[in-house]
């Protein structure tokens, strides 16, 4: 019988009014066939459509696995996700969200068996199915993720796009636990849910590694907050500054560095969708880190020519 009281694994799953989908999350999850204890910790944020009914049942199905987090009123997926990363007890945590699913009984047992012989890496991820409401799979995949993956350190790749599909990712929880308890962690100004921000900051100091099979399940459809455009155009640069924001003074050592970083900056500039105090910010930290004459030019020239 698997016990909660030392889990190697946490698996936290984020869930609101998905109660066709939560089933499928969980028992996926409940599938996993390993040789260690896991726990699987989920933050219901005030469901009214009955998914907070049958996660109550699941857990009284299977009390030494399954802890119910619930909440008194809608916090959003920001605040209810930090609450499920602070209970969550494993050296290693997982996260799938209550409209995706896994899709192999041992992902959790290839993950933490590649953790446990790297301890220079400190998180793996992997490819995904992705499908929509009907279950059908999609097969057209957005440009942007396919090519992206890579292993090892991905920070500068990180920092053009985020590739990793969070209902795939394998965590050190130590990891999480410096970020949310570090001096520049400041709810109030994330952009974050659970997954890019942490991704950006973990791949500063440590390896990341690909697992090149589709391990789990993405869902889309129209509730979910993968459809609010508006949402993610913003994010990811807000995220992206405050990382840089909060780089240790001894990260940028080379030109090379000061460039990516200095022409990342620059670019962001002339977003529209950000605002001007923000974009005063950013002229600061051009200042801080401005890209080599060299490297503005041979930038002009290849978007010119």
């Amino acid at each position: 019988m698997i016990s909660v009281k030392s889990p190697l694994v946490s698996i936290l799953v984020i869930t609101y009014n998905q109660k066709d989908y939560i089933k499928k999350c969980l028992d996926s999850i409940l599938m996993q066939k390993t040789n260690f204890p896991f726990e699987c910790i989920i933050g219901d944020d005030c469901s009214n459509d009955g998914t907070k009914e049958i996660v109550l049942n699941y857990k009284k199905k299977y009390p030494d696995i399954i802890h119910v987090l619930t909440s008194e009123k809608n916090y959003g997926p920001v605040l209810n996700g930090l609450k499920g990363i602070r209970a969550c007890n494993g050296k290693y945590m997982s996260v799938c969200d209550g409209d995706d699913y896994w899709n192999q009984i041992n992902k959790l047992q290839k993950q933490v068996d590649f953790l446990e012989k790297h301890s220079d890496y400190g998180m793996v991820y992997s490819d995904i199915f992705i499908i929509n409401e009907k279950e059908e799979k999609i097969q057209n995949r957005p440009s942007k993720t396919i090519g992206y993956y890579k292993s090892g350190y991905i920070f500068w790749d990180l920092m053009k796009n985020c590739f990793i599909n969070t209902n795939t990712v394998l965590i050190r929880k130590k990891i999480l636990d410096e970020l949310v308890n570090s001096e520049y962690f400041d709810l109030k100004s994330k952009w974050f849910i659970y997954d890019y921000w942490f991704w950006l900051n973990a791949s500063i100091n440590y390896q990341v590694q690909f697992i090149n099979e589709k391990m789990a399940t993405y869902r889309i459809h129209n509730s979910n907050i993968s459809n609010d455009k508006r949402f993610f155009s913003q994010r990811a640069h807000y995220v992206k500054l405050d990382v840089i924001k909060n780089f240790d003074k001894n990260f940028i050592h080379t030109e090379k560095d000061r460039n990516k970083i200095g022409g990342t900056l620059i670019s962001m500039l002339f977003r529209k969708e950000i605002n001007f105090t923000t974009k005063l910010t950013i002229i600061k930290l051009i200042i801080k880190y401005f890209p080599s004459i060299k490297y503005i030019y041979s930038k002009s020239r290849s978007k010119l020519f």
